[in-house]
């Protein structure tokens, strides 16, 4: 019943926000349709300090918050967004301009991460070449960090010896910075999205942040596989010409993979467990995405947090899937 009741709840302030959302959303008006105008510098200084421009667009803790400086610095992680060029060659499709994650955090490894393939010596962006036909497996990895209603979402695909790349929607970070939900409903993060190794992007979470990883194999078919990972590119891109905000509940790290999957298998239902997205598992599975035993089988089978601080970054991935089932994202189809 209490259930129930809170997901009641939860609809209608959804619905709420929803109202709140179209009401509030900036119309655009043509420069002809303007009438003469007389510029009012006072007005002008009212609508700039309502707006809040200085909170973005000033140097912090300067004296002067009418004066516009550089802005707040991006994170080292964040200043550089990935972006994917799709070739249609005779030979195979590829992806070139994955980015190294988190590096702002990896700094705060123990010393024998030092010069590993994810230390100090790789700071930097780098590219990497994926073939399409390669694509092996599609996993679902959830990080949670003390709610069991709430983890953070991302999508690792394998590509057999090239290994695996995963997409992490997050916000852009700036130094210093700290994620709020209730910002997240006011604009106040820049959308990004993260293209990084497993044992970079999943290995910070667990082995700095002390977040609880789990990783599910997703049943997808081939063809749909391969349009997920070509819909990733297509956001990564999307979103260095076009930059967009973050939105806890519209556009965060779950509600974006739904719509990405929801354009390529139609028919997905609308669900509470995608917003309360430490449930997505149980939502999976209903769909008969996550096949295997009971939700709580697989929620034991998939969690790898000590694995992964057991494991060097060379053996990360094989390490953290001590007790994935092996299989290809498709059934019959699975031929490149």
């Amino acid at each position: 019943m209490l259930l129930k009741i809170a997901v009641a709840v939860l609809f209608v302030l959804m619905a709420g926000f929803g109202v709140f959302w179209l009401m509030t959303q900036p119309s655009a008006i043509a420069a002809a349709e303007l009438g003469p105008h007389t510029a009012d510098l006072g007005n002008g200084r009212t609508m700039f300090l309502a707006g809040g421009c200085a909170s973005c667009h000033a140097t912090p803790k300067q004296d002067d918050r009418i004066r516009l400086g550089g802005g707040r610095p991006l994170t080292i992680a964040q200043r550089q967004l990935p972006h994917g060029v799709v070739a249609h060659l005779p030979i195979t499709p590829l992806i070139v301009g994955t980015d190294d994650h988190h590096l702002a955090d990896i700094f705060a490894m123990p010393d024998e991460f030092d010069g590993g393939p994810n230390g100090l010596g790789n700071v930097g962006v780098g590219s990497s070449r994926f073939d399409l036909p390669q694509l092996e497996s599609v996993d679902m990895a959830l990080s949670y960090w003390g709610r069991k209603a709430v983890a953070h979402t991302m999508v690792s695909f394998g590509f057999g010896k090239k290994g695996y790349v995963v997409f992490s929607v997050e916000i852009r970070r700036k130094q210093g910075e700290k994620f709020s939900e209730i910002g997240g409903f006011f604009r106040q993060y820049e959308l990004s999205l993260v293209a990084a190794t497993e044992e970079d992007c999943l290995r910070v979470r667990t082995n700095v942040r002390g977040e609880e990883g789990f990783l599910y194999r997703v049943a997808m078919p081939t063809e749909a596989a391969r349009a997920l990972f070509l819909s990733y590119v297509d956001l990564a891109n999307q979103l260095v010409d076009a930059p967009r905000f973050y939105n806890t509940v519209t556009a965060n790290c779950t509600t974006i993979v739904y719509r990405m999957v929801q354009a390529i298998v139609p028919g997905m239902p609308l669900d509470y467990r995608l917003l309360l997205s430490g449930y997505l598992p149980e939502y999976l599975q209903a769909l008969g995405a996550l096949p295997g035993g009971s939700p709580a089988q697989l929620r034991e089978r998939a969690r790898y947090t000590e694995r992964a601080k057991a494991a060097s970054a060379a053996s990360f991935s094989a390490c953290i899937r001590t007790h994935v089932h092996a299989q290809r994202p498709a059934s019959s189809s699975a031929t490149g």
